[in-house]
């Protein structure tokens, strides 16, 4: 399952009924989707809960930085107001659902990024580009095991 830049840049999401309208995926599909919805709200409300639930405990997330951080490290972040995350716009997706043994368990996703916010104080306006491995955990919940952004 690949979706490129190509026509809309990502599923067409309804946020007040959580659903997907443009296009028609499996259940699967959209539980993806929906993660990385998730996430983004999460990042934007600093939502502790949320996050905990979409980052793998043993979560390496290299920053473009160069920075390695860990699930911990970008709670505490969310927690001291050291990162406070403003607007983000999400462009150009790629997904690739990988199946194992019939099932899909791991999906990469890769996605184009204008954030606007602060770190550390410190205004920031950046395009970067995201990679991440979500791996599909107990009842069907996905949660980010490994990523990075350039």
């Amino acid at each position: 399952l690949h979706y490129t830049g190509r026509g809309a840049p990502y599923p067409e999401y309804d946020f007040e009924t959580r659903n997907f309208v443009a296009w028609k995926m499996k259940s699967w599909e959209s539980g993806v989707f929906e993660a990385e919805m998730d996430l983004k709200e999460a990042m934007l409300t600093s939502d502790l809960a949320a996050l905990d639930r979409l980052l793998d405990d043993n979560l390496l997330f290299v920053n473009h930085l160069d920075q390695t951080m860990s699930k911990a490290d970008d709670l505490e972040a969310h927690r001291l107001g050291i990162v406070e995350i403003d607007r983000i716009n999400l462009s150009s997706w790629n997904v690739e659902v990988i199946a194992v043994e019939g099932r899909p368990n791991l999906a990469l996703v890769t996605v184009d990024a204008h954030i606007v916010g602060s770190l550390a104080g410190f205004y920031f306006e950046e395009n970067l580009r995201f990679h991440r491995v979500w791996k599909r955990k107990a009842a069907g919940r996905w949660q980010v095991i490994e990523g990075d952004s350039s």
